[in-house]
């Protein structure tokens, strides 16, 4: 592997929310330059394939508000600091009122890795049981439902899923449980 041809000579703090932060670096580019680059810091994600023992596994429905169109998902969002299974689980219960007894993280994505630092783990969980709560109101999730890999595949392939992080998740989930993709 080559020697990153990057350098940071400083760095400031542009933008901060409590899920976002946008820094600015000041930067020695691969030409020798000098020149700024801007970095979106959000952390880590999961994504959960829940997984019943049918081999069916939930999708969650909601609008999303920057792109003002309707999306089928998997349970899943920002760790908040805490331990990849720890965020997994309390995900899947906000976002699908599920929990698991079986956890296996089976890989992870860089998000956009030319804009933020985000990493994305994919997470199986199996031996699930429905509770009787759930955060879904409070998540803006307003439909949830099951589906097998080959279906979640052709809603992909047909254009239903359009989240790219729900669908590399999909995808990787495919090829551990080695599915005809």
């Amino acid at each position: 592997m080559k020697k990153n041809p990057w350098k940071k000579l400083d760095s400031r703090m542009v933008y901060t929310t409590p899920w976002i932060s946008v820094r600015e670096d000041r930067v020695i580019r691969p030409d020798g330059k000098e020149g700024k680059y801007s970095v979106i810091e959000m952390g880590h994600d999961v994504y959960i394939v829940a997984m019943d023992d049918q081999e069916r596994f939930c999708l969650i429905g909601q609008h999303r508000y920057p792109t003002g169109s309707y999306s089928w998902e998997l349970p899943g969002g920002n760790t908040d600091g805490e331990d990849i299974i720890e965020a997994a689980k309390r995900e899947l219960w906000e976002e699908a009122g599920l929990k698991a007894r079986q956890w296996q993280e089976i890989g992870t994505y860089e998000e956009m890795n030319g804009t933020t630092d985000c990493v994305m783990h994919v997470i199986l969980a199996r031996e699930l049981q429905l509770t009787e709560d759930n955060k879904m109101a409070e998540e803006a999730i307003d439909n949830a439902k099951k589906v097998t890999i080959e279906q979640a595949l052709e809603m992909i392939k047909t254009g239903e899923i359009v989240c790219a992080l729900t669908t590399a998740a999909i995808l990787k989930t495919a090829l551990i449980l080695e599915k005809k993709i």
